[in-house]
């Protein structure tokens, strides 16, 4: 029989934010270089945040060092502000 993956639980997951922006133009305009560095329209969203804000996250990723990895990647490219998030 077929064995189910085992999933991570979603307070687990880790996320990589890349900005948070007041405009979602502008979050969107994000978004687009994020995908030019490599990264597939799934892997980064834009999502409405707390006061006006639209951050732009990619991931989920499985595990802590995959995460950092990605955001390491990302800090040393065009998004010097790229952190880790749990969820």
């Amino acid at each position: 029989a077929p064995v189910e993956a085992k999933r991570t639980p979603a307070a687990a997951r880790r996320w990589v934010q890349v900005a948070a922006l007041s405009k979602k133009e502008q979050a969107d305009g994000v978004r687009t270089r994020v995908m030019a560095a490599g990264f597939t329209a799934a892997q980064v969203m834009v999502l409405p945040a707390a006061a006006g804000k639209y951050r732009v996250r990619l991931g989920p990723f499985p595990d802590e060092e995959s995460a950092t990895r990605v955001a390491a990647r990302l800090k040393a490219g065009d998004f010097p502000g790229a952190f880790v998030v749990r969820e």
